[in-house]
């Protein structure tokens, strides 16, 4: 994934998170397995944490960090942080691509897996199981994986800035 993606590069990436839907509705997502793969479970958690400097640094790196998150969800299964690439593509549905009601489907179904697995704890230790059910073994976890629900809360809970959101050439500005 490039450091500055062009805008063409966003947009295919989002055109495959609709392939990837394959005629599914955004709401039939809460149903989806959870993820197995832990090498794809790390690549999410390393994408949930490049969205905040991807923000400051380039808007399409933004826009094209939630569309992967949300494909890699599709195509794995969920994982604590597909509830937060839910919530960013639903954001991102609306500014820049204006897609209103399938951006609060999209957040609607982060707060849905919310509800459903509890807190990011809750999800992690149900993703644990899964694995430990298909692999014989659990993942091993860092310290700083183990204390990550509190960090997730809190990146969720910035991520709507108090700003206002305004497109200005192609580029989201808070003011």
């Amino acid at each position: 994934m490039s450091a500055h993606p062009t805008r063409e590069e966003v947009q295919d990436e989002y055109e495959i998170v609709w392939k990837n839907l394959a005629g599914r509705s955004i709401e039939s997502l809460v149903d989806m397995p959870l993820m197995t793969d832990p090498e794809i479970h790390a690549a999410m958690r390393v994408l949930s944490f490049l969205t905040g400097p991807a923000l400051y640094t380039d808007i399409n790196l933004y826009y094209l960090t939630f569309c992967k998150m949300v494909n890699l969800s599709l195509m794995y299964g969920t994982s604590d942080a597909s509830t937060f690439g839910y919530a960013g593509f639903g954001v991102i549905l609306c500014l820049p691509f204006q897609r209103y009601g399938d951006g609060n489907r999209f957040a609607k179904l982060a707060r849905d897996l919310v509800e459903k697995y509890g807190s990011g704890e809750n999800l992690r230790s149900a993703w644990t199981s899964s694995v430990k059910e298909n692999t014989g073994t659990p993942p091993k976890l860092s310290s700083a994986s183990n204390n990550s629900s509190a960090i997730s809360g809190a990146r969720l809970r910035t991520f709507l800035p108090s700003a206002t959101p305004t497109l200005t050439n192609g580029a989201l500005k808070l003011s």
